[in-house]
């Protein structure tokens, strides 16, 4: 580990994809995974290595945040898993996740208000996060990315298995998190619907307490696109299933995607579990019959990985 990274709460707001307006808290990059897509390496990641911020300025960072927005933002997720596995620090004394959720919990009660943070993750290493006090708990959300067993033995080799991912997902359930997962990338590989299908049929049965699923397709932005130009990327053979420009990046088919999320999604909703998209456009929310409304707008239909509530 690397402490050298300048942490930073930023809100995420990124035309034409339509996302809720978040905050992502920038706490380091790195993670331990090295999936074969993984668009980090364009931002800066280097494999194998997590570059991370001091705790003593990631607290002032945070107390930062609170003065600028507790006094008009009363509810504020802050995505701790954008540029880095939220449990990639585990190994720290003490533990990244509980340092983020004490810091939280205390900048709270400071200033009256009652901001959440999100992992996002695909760590299995999670004995110490299931150690966490109830305060701290009732402030984290845990989210998994996840991906079929047949496409994460192709494209997530590193990582752990879905299923072992799904298995530490039910044991923080019963721990009493908040669970979520994120489907995502999922890659059109042949046979991609008897694979998708099957695995989400699984672990929609064995994690009844799971409240939300949100959905994304493979992509890539202008930068990792550039990025796989330098030889940033030692295979980039996942490219062959993007096949259009749209004004985000590279992403797969319309159609393919149409067909992709329309399965899902009635999967999903048989289950009586929440569903959304992840990094999607507008056009697409409403051919699927989903009205998110404007960019601007509240926002009061999406229930993403990354809203609240």
């Amino acid at each position: 580990m690397v402490f050298s990274y300048r942490p930073r709460v930023e809100e995420y707001r990124f035309s034409p994809v339509v996302c809720p307006p978040h905050y992502v808290l920038k706490w380091g990059v790195g993670c331990p995974h090295n999936c074969l897509y993984c668009y980090m390496r364009a931002y800066g990641r280097v494999p194998g290595v997590l570059k991370l911020a001091p705790y003593p300025e990631l607290r002032r960072c945070l107390e930062k945040f609170y003065r600028k927005c507790s006094s008009s933002l009363r509810e504020v997720m802050l995505n701790a898993g954008e540029l880095a596995d939220s449990l990639a620090a585990e190994s720290l004394d003490p533990p990244l996740s509980h340092f983020l959720a004490k810091t939280v919990h205390e900048l709270n009660v400071e200033y009256g208000v009652e901001y959440r943070l999100l992992f996002v993750t695909k760590s299995t290493v999670i004995e110490k996060l299931l150690k966490l006090n109830d305060r701290c708990r009732e402030v984290v959300v845990v989210s998994y990315s996840l991906n079929a067993p047949e496409v994460a033995r192709l494209y997530e080799r590193a990582a752990p298995s879905p299923q072992d991912r799904v298995c530490a997902l039910k044991s923080l359930a019963k721990r009493g998190f908040e669970v979520r997962v994120r489907l995502d990338p999922v890659i059109p590989v042949p046979g991609w619907e008897r694979y998708y299908g099957d695995f989400l049929h699984w672990f929609l049965s064995y994690v009844d307490e799971l409240k939300r699923v949100t959905v994304g397709t493979l992509r890539a932005t202008p930068r990792v696109v550039a990025a796989i130009r330098r030889g940033l990327y030692e295979d980039s053979s996942w490219m062959k299933y993007l096949r259009k420009w749209e004004g985000w990046g590279l992403v797969v088919d319309p159609e393919e995607r149409f067909r992709i999320y329309s399965l899902i999604i009635d999967i999903v909703r048989s289950y009586g579990v929440e569903y959304a998209l992840c990094k999607e456009t507008l056009d697409m929310w409403r051919r699927l019959g989903l009205y998110p409304g404007t960019r601007d707008s509240n926002w009061s239909n999406v229930r993403c990985n990354c809203t609240y509530s």
